[in-house]
């Protein structure tokens, strides 16, 4: 009863209701000119889909699902604390809802080596705290989350196996890229760490065009990107059973190359997006030139004659700042 009063009177919070993916447009495009797009005289469209209003980043959106989900299912009942294993967006986006759903505490498993904006803004949220990880020592932030679950009151939503982080963006980013493209996408492209916002956001639309493509975005091998992975560490810990086909293409990133992007971006895209954002841009240059290269591009255009591309932006570069500070200085990146 007391979640359920809590969760009533959490709706009047106005960040619950700017977080209410089924009462609100959380997704806005931005479309890229060409000093950011060398292939518009290809007919090639590149949009920049980023989180706007009052949400600090996209994964606002699974973070509000899951903890919806949750309470409907009574799972959050008898729950003072939630853990969550988390490079910063997902973690904080739990954190700030929690409390409107009747939780207390967060406790958040970061890296050892985090960037430290994000490690301030996490530290700054009410209720929150953080344990930091070594993986040089063995440690695995997500089976810590899990063993520290299996006490009383506490619970671990864990986005790497849970289909609702899925089911999120599939209910909310594919339909509202759908509308705002005027079904006219025909590409889609995210940095993948759960593989979440990408699954789900391409499983709607290959729902209502099965010819829509999907690339995965993941990180050069022995290369690290803040809330980027590897093709490697995505196999290790992601757990979610994606149906064949979700995926149609996976492509590799550098580091130096994400964070160059994201500044490139940042010139056009208001919020100026993260390292993962930068990841996502590049790669979907990068598919394009190569769709070009091997003569594909017709065979992906729509109906207006168009390679229709959208960027899934899920960061901003503001927290990473420390690491490529000084706007043209990139020697914190190589």
């Amino acid at each position: 009863m007391r979640k359920k009063k809590a969760l009533s009177q959490g709706w009047d919070h106005p960040l619950l209701r700017s977080a209410d993916p089924r009462v609100n447009t959380l997704v806005r495009l931005f479309r890229l000119e060409q000093t950011l797009n060398p292939y518009e005289k290809d007919r090639v469209i590149i949009d920049a889909a980023v989180a706007y209003g009052d949400l600090p980043n996209v994964k606002m959106i699974p973070a509000f699902h899951m903890l919806a989900q949750a309470l409907r299912r009574g799972k959050l009942d008898g729950v003072h604390t939630i853990v969550e294993p988390t490079s910063g967006n997902f973690g904080s986006s739990i954190a700030l809802l929690a409390p409107a759903f009747g939780v207390e505490q967060t406790v958040l498993y970061v890296k050892k080596d985090a960037p430290p904006g994000k490690i301030h803004t996490i530290e700054a949220l009410p209720g929150t705290s953080i344990f930091k990880y070594d993986p040089a020592k063995g440690q695995n932030g997500l089976a810590l989350a899990l063993e520290e679950a299996k006490k009383p009151g506490v619970i671990c939503l864990n986005q790497y196996g849970n289909w609702d982080n899925v089911v999120a963006h599939m209910n909310y980013t594919g339909p509202a890229i759908w509308e705002a493209t005027q079904g006219m996408v025909t590409a889609v492209v995210a940095s993948a760490g759960s593989g979440g916002t990408l699954g789900g956001t391409g499983l709607f639309l290959k729902r209502k065009n099965p010819h829509i493509r999907t690339i995965r975005a993941v990180v050069s091998p022995g290369e690290e990107i803040p809330a980027g992975r590897t093709l490697k560490q995505i196999e290790e810990i992601v757990t979610i059973e994606y149906p064949d086909g979700t995926f149609d293409y996976t492509m590799v990133c550098s580091r130096q190359q994400a964070f160059l992007a994201a500044l490139n971006l940042g010139k056009q895209v208001h919020m100026r997006p993260g390292p993962t954002s930068g990841e996502a841009y590049q790669v979907a240059l990068d598919w394009v030139g190569e769709r070009k290269k091997c003569g594909e591009l017709k065979a992906l255009r729509n109906e207006r004659g168009f390679v229709h591309v959208v960027v899934i932006c899920p960061d901003s570069i503001e927290l990473y700042a420390e690491r490529v500070s000084g706007g043209t200085n990139y020697e914190h990146v190589r």
